[in-house]
C-alpha cells in the first residue's frame, strides 16, 4: 500500500496493526510532520530520503522505539506527484495507493496539492496499481478543485469509481469528507464490507 500524505502516522499504524501481512510506504515531503508523527503519536517506521532523480531512496536511521510490527510500514520523504511520477518504481507496485494529502491556506480553507489534479499524477498512480485489483482511494473535500480534477481524468483510466460519504462529521475545515475509490478492473459492485476486506 503507498499512503500519500503521512500526518501523524495514525492510517499506517492502524493498517500494520489490523492487517497482518501489510506492507505500506508513506510518503510526507515534511520533515517536520514526520518528527511530530514520532514524538506525539508513536509512529516508529525506519525514514528513507527519496532521490528522485537515481530512483533510489537512502536509509536514514531516526528512532529506537519501536510500535509497529517490524518490517511493514517505512517512510519516505518525498512528495507525492514526484514520487509517483519521477520515480523509478516498477509497474503495478501497490495493491492500494490512499491519497490523504490536504494544507490549509491563511483563510483556513483545505487544499489538496493542486499537482494531484493532473492528468499525468493520476497516470501515474494508475501505473504503479497492480492491473488485477489495484485501487485508488482519495479523501477529499466536495468543494476542492484538485479533487475535482482527479475526478475527471480518473475517467480515464479508472473503470468504477465508488463514493463514500463520512457519518455526518466535518473536518477542521468544517466541510465532510468523502473517500472516491476508483478500480482499475471492473469489479462486482462493492460495499464497506467488501472494501474491508480488499484493504
Amino acid at each position: 500500500v503507498l499512503l500519500v500524505g503521512g500526518g501523524g502516522g495514525i492510517t499506517a499504524s492502524v493498517m500494520c496493526n489490523n492487517f497482518p501481512g501489510s506492507s505500506v510506504d508513506v510518503l510526507e515531503p515534511d520533515e517536520s510532520v514526520i518528527e511530530a508523527s514520532r514524538r506525539w503519536f508513536g509512529l516508529d517506521a525506519p525514514v528513507y530520503m527519496g532521490d528522485m532523480a537515481r530512483g533510489s531512496l537512502r536509509y536514514t536511521p531516526r528512532s529506537n522505539h519501536t510500535s509497529l510490527p517490524a518490517g511493514c510500514a517505512r517512510v519516505v520523504v518525498a512528495d507525492g506527484d514526484t514520487f509517483l511520477r519521477e520515480s523509478s518504481l516498477p509497474q503495478q507496485s501497490y495493491d492500494a495507493i490512499i491519497i490523504d494529502a490536504f494544507g490549509t491556506d491563511a483563510k483556513g480553507q483545505v487544499w489538496t496539492p493542486p499537482s494531484f489534479g493532473s492528468l499525468e499524477f493520476v497516470a501515474a498512480a494508475s501505473r504503479a496499481l497492480s492491473a488485477e485489483h489495484g485501487m485508488l482511494l482519495v479523501n477529499n473535500y466536495p468543494d476542492d478543485p484538485t479533487c475535482a480534477a482527479l475526478r475527471r481524468h480518473a475517467a480515464s483510466f479508472f473503470s468504477v469509481r465508488y463514493s463514500f460519504r463520512g457519518d455526518g462529521s466535518t473536518g477542521a475545515s468544517g466541510q465532510q469528507e468523502t473517500i472516491d475509490a476508483y478500480t482499475l478492473s471492473q469489479s462486482p459492485a462493492l460495499n464497506g464490507e467488501a472494501l474491508s476486506r480488499r484493504a
